[in-house]
């Protein structure tokens, strides 16, 4: 294997580290954005069914997003 080749495949191992970075850390995100949702539900029932409200709105943009 020459340099080339020992650099090209080094170049491949750190993409496919820096993505699977990025994959574990769009989980947390998604599963902090699940328990913030799954929370508001619990907590504040009653304000999370209308978007008139500044919980609502919270719980609605969260839920767009994790939905996209």
């Amino acid at each position: 294997m020459d340099n080339l080749e020992l650099e090209l495949k080094m170049a491949e191992i750190d993409r496919k580290e820096h993505l699977i970075k990025m994959m574990n850390k769009k989980d947390k995100y998604h599963d902090t954005l699940v328990f913030i949702l799954r929370t508001l539900d619990k907590e504040y029932n009653n304000e999370v069914q209308s978007t008139d409200n500044p919980i609502g709105v919270i719980r609605d943009k969260i839920d767009r997003l994790l939905n996209k």
